[in-house]
């Protein structure tokens, strides 16, 4: 994985795929996991660029990850956007408190996503005219 890489943590298989597919059109390599046990197991091997992360899964929930992230080594310099269609303000208070950079709310409108991660990680290749007017 390269840093410019973003890893995608979503259970919803669907959304992940849409995700993927989406961010991939914007010219991102896109890593997937079904939860955050394995997210977890991807970082430990490779550092990603970015992740981008589902609250509420079923195997190991984001913050579970998060928390497990920040004590690996190198892991508190990984930017990190969460996404949830269940928030509550406590949780988007511990999520901060762990450093994550962005936290969206489902269901959000693309482009939202987009700016959040090219605050992040630029994009190695782009099909989207969008990412060409802004060069």
């Amino acid at each position: 994985m390269a840093d410019d890489d973003i890893l995608l943590i979503e259970d919803d298989a669907i959304l992940a795929m849409g995700l993927q597919t989406y961010l991939n059109f914007e010219g991102y390599q896109v890593h997937t996991a079904a939860n955050g046990k394995e997210g977890l197991s991807i970082c430990k091997n490779q550092k990603p660029g970015l992740v981008i992360s589902d609250v509420v899964m079923g195997i190991m929930d984001g913050l579970s990850f998060l928390r497990e992230l920040r004590s690996l080594p190198g892991g508190k310099e990984v930017p990190v956007i969460m996404i949830s269609g269940h928030t509550n303000q406590k949780v988007v208070d511990e999520s901060k408190h762990l450093g994550v950079v962005d936290f969206i709310s489902k269901p959000f409108e693309m482009s939202h996503l987009i700016k959040s991660v090219r605050m992040w990680v630029q994009p190695q290749t782009s099909n989207s005219p969008i990412a060409e007017k802004s060069r």
